[in-house]
């Protein structure tokens, strides 16, 4: 990292003196890090230290390996001629996989259905979403 100072700094030689100063090294690794690139950096820390890149969307979008593993997903959005992209589910299993299928509901959106379901009747339905309004 280029900066051989910091393993010999009293206040980062162990865990603990790390761990009690560690607001103070994140503002120094800041610094340190803010040199090189992301790229650079995976070659420096590769294997030593677990890391991952913090990335941009269009980075995201760019890169192969998110696309094989089906991390932005495009579904439609409602009053909108165009879809949209969502980020995928990012754990996947062999025998329950996971997926983006559709988009959130809005707020309310099926909570007639849900209730029906329930087996709340139509008119306490009415009472629920519309207390104040007299049945």
């Amino acid at each position: 990292m280029d900066a051989p100072e910091l393993a010999e700094d009293p206040r980062f030689t162990s865990a603990e003196a790390r761990s009690k100063n560690q607001a103070e090294l994140k503002v120094l690794l800041a610094e340190v890090t803010r040199k090189f690139t992301k790229a650079d950096l995976a070659i420096r820390l590769g294997g030593h230290v677990p890391f991952g890149p913090v990335m941009q969307m269009d980075e995201i979008a760019a890169d192969p390996h998110y696309a094989a593993r089906a991390m932005i997903e495009t579904i439609e959005q409602p009053g909108s001629n165009e879809p949209i992209q969502v980020a995928g589910v990012p754990v996947k299993m062999t025998q329950t996989p996971g997926g983006v299928y559709m988009r959130g509901p809005y707020l309310g959106e099926h909570t007639e259905a849900v209730l029906r379901a329930a087996g709340v009747s139509d008119a306490e339905i009415v009472k629920l979403i519309n207390p104040k309004q007299d049945s």
